[in-house]
């Protein structure tokens, strides 16, 4: 998952800046996407194999408020 690089990246000491001029983004989409990096393991296998009763892409998960609690995730997110 890319957000989970760009946490990798932060925690290196590279900046936002360094990180959305490598991969031609705005920081906003930065910022948006690398909540993903934080979903639960459950959710993550949940929308892979497409059981989670959501249509959950990157798209609609970057538009939603994702707590970082992954059992207030599965209840927002897994029906």
């Amino acid at each position: 998952m890319q957000s989970r690089s760009w946490v990798e990246k932060l925690k290196a000491g590279s900046s936002v800046t360094d990180i959305t001029a490598s991969e031609g983004i705005s920081e906003g989409r930065l910022w948006k996407r690398i909540r993903l990096a934080f979903l639960s393991p459950k959710l993550v296998t949940a929308i892979l194999d497409g059981t989670t009763g959501q249509d959950l892409t990157i798209k609609k998960l970057s538009a939603r408020d994702i707590p970082l609690n992954w059992e207030e995730q599965h209840a927002k997110f897994l029906c």
